[in-house]
């Protein structure tokens, strides 16, 4: 049965965008005198999940948001409680997030510069340092706020080449760290400062740590912290010295390297001070290795990714109608209450990686024995047969067959591509010992190990394969017939 348009207040619910443990989210219109028309994406308490713990966090999330006013963070307009429902109010973001970016580079064999890369973290650490730093109006202290779930899957980027910061859902004020929910810690294992990984108190650092980690990926094309389970990751978050394996790696600019390994580093006495600070040398990293990097170079590139998704965007069935500077005054002035972000929204298609945020009991995190009480968001399109799969599992299924289905479903992404296509050339079959490598060839991403790619018929090619664990190998490899492999055993660290 398909959906049906809904209304609630002045809201009328268009299309289902996500859904998770806790809340949904739709794309709404509000429509005024004449021809007014605006958009925005609308996330609601799911009424099965309205107990005093949701409303209270959902109340807690529209307090904070509406403090904040950047053009690096989702803005938030309403927060609405109308018979039983508990409505909070977005800007609606036409683009993808950087999980889907992402997938949709490996997808294409595309590779991401370090440009992208530096611009996007750069962007993202302005938002977060005015999240922490900035003063609202009439308020004699600094926000203060740790957004605590820093990840591809809450970075927007609009079709424009804007980058803005969502999902202030599990953020809090510095002087409430403590208090949140005695005994849990929430977010995103791949993403976890080590801070968070031990269950210890965090603060703003621990976002900038983890800005860090979603710039190494970008610059690497995989999780920094490896890992086949979260048992592993969490581990490896808890041991891994991230800035040793930085200068190894072939992948990362050494203009660079200083950057990140600040970034990453275990002590957050050690690391930037400020998301500020690590935003301005990002920015002055790409004034030396170009000076013209704007959000016009991200808007070419997503344009290229998302050519189909950025013309069904601008589509006139789902644009807003354009608003005059006084006309959006009025709108503003005529919202009730509140004013600034959230998350997980917008028209990320389901090649992004279903977004997975996850609340561990803190002695379960100093245990290793994890107790995952997980909340998905999962990114799907208009009429895909992927989105009822999904929503039959919630009906039918319950919540533990969900949190399987995400598991299955992320394995699905994470298969190895198949044979790359594009201009006529050899097949290079790739394969690691042990397998899952990351493999790279002539600078690109290719996928996990055992992988076909095209390269060039009788030239060589430069193959990278990397693995948690084990050396990086690098090497040269030439085809010259129509199809050639290469099996390369991986020497484990720590040997002579």
């Amino acid at each position: 049965m398909g959906f049906k348009p809904f209304q609630i207040g002045k809201y009328t619910f268009e299309e289902p965008l996500g859904r998770g443990g806790m809340a949904e989210v739709y794309r709404a219109t509000a429509r005024g005198a004449g021809s007014f028309l605006k958009q925005f994406a609308v996330k609601r308490i799911i009424p099965g999940a309205l107990d005093n713990d949701a409303v209270k966090r959902f109340k807690e999330e529209a307090h904070l948001n509406s403090k904040m006013s950047h053009p690096n963070i989702v803005q938030v307009f309403d927060f609405v409680e109308d018979d039983g429902n508990f409505l909070l109010v977005m800007e609606f973001v036409h683009g993808p997030d950087l999980s889907a970016v992402l997938k949709r580079c490996r997808k294409k064999r595309q590779a991401v510069s370090s440009e992208f890369a530096a611009y996007v973290t750069q962007a993202i650490c302005q938002g977060l340092d005015y999240a922490y730093h900035s003063i609202p109006p009439g308020a004699a202290e600094p926000l203060r706020i740790v957004h605590r779930d820093i990840s591809p899957q809450n970075i927007m980027l609009t079709y424009e080449g804007h980058v803005k910061l969502v999902d202030f859902g599990i953020a809090k004020a510095a002087s409430h760290l403590k208090l949140t929910r005695p005994g849990f810690v929430r977010g995103k294992v791949p993403y976890f400062s080590p801070e968070q990984a031990n269950a210890q108190t965090v603060d703003h650092r621990s976002d900038i740590f983890s800005a860090g980690l979603v710039l190494l990926e970008m610059l690497i094309g995989a999780k920094a912290y490896g890992g086949e389970s979260d048992n592993e990751i969490l581990t490896n978050a808890r041991e891994r010295n991230l800035p040793a394996l930085i200068e190894s790696n072939p992948l990362i600019p050494k203009g660079l390297f200083p950057i990140l390994t600040r970034a990453l580093e275990r002590d957050p006495d050690h690391r930037y001070q400020s998301a500020g600070e690590m935003g301005r040398e990002l920015r002055r990293f790409l004034d030396e290795v170009s000076p013209s990097y704007d959000e016009h170079r991200v808007s070419k590139k997503l344009g290229v990714l998302f050519d189909q998704e950025k013309r069904q965007a601008q589509a006139p069935s789902r644009r807003s109608t354009p608003l005059s500077t006084r006309e959006e005054m009025e709108l503003l002035a005529g919202l009730e209450g509140f004013g600034r972000q959230l998350g997980g929204v917008a028209e990320a298609k389901v090649e992004a990686e279903a977004g997975i945020e996850s609340e561990f009991s803190a002695e379960a995190l100093r245990s290793n024995e994890i107790q995952l009480q997980t909340h998905v968001n999962v990114r799907v399109p208009r009429g895909s047969r992927r989105r009822k799969s999904v929503l039959r599992w919630f009906k039918v299924a319950g919540f533990v067959m969900v949190v399987s289905a995400v598991f299955l479903f992320r394995a699905r992404l994470h298969r190895s591509p198949a044979t790359a296509t594009g201009s006529p050339g050899c097949q290079l079959s790739i394969e690691s010992l042990p397998p899952k490598a990351h493999a790279v060839v002539n600078d690109r991403p290719a996928g996990e190990a055992p992988v076909t790619v095209n390269v060039p018929c009788g030239e060589s090619v430069r193959l990278v394969l990397q693995r948690s664990g084990y050396k990086t190998y690098s090497g040269r490899v030439t085809i010259e017939e129509a199809a050639g492999s290469v099996r390369v055993k991986l020497e484990k660290k720590g040997r002579p």
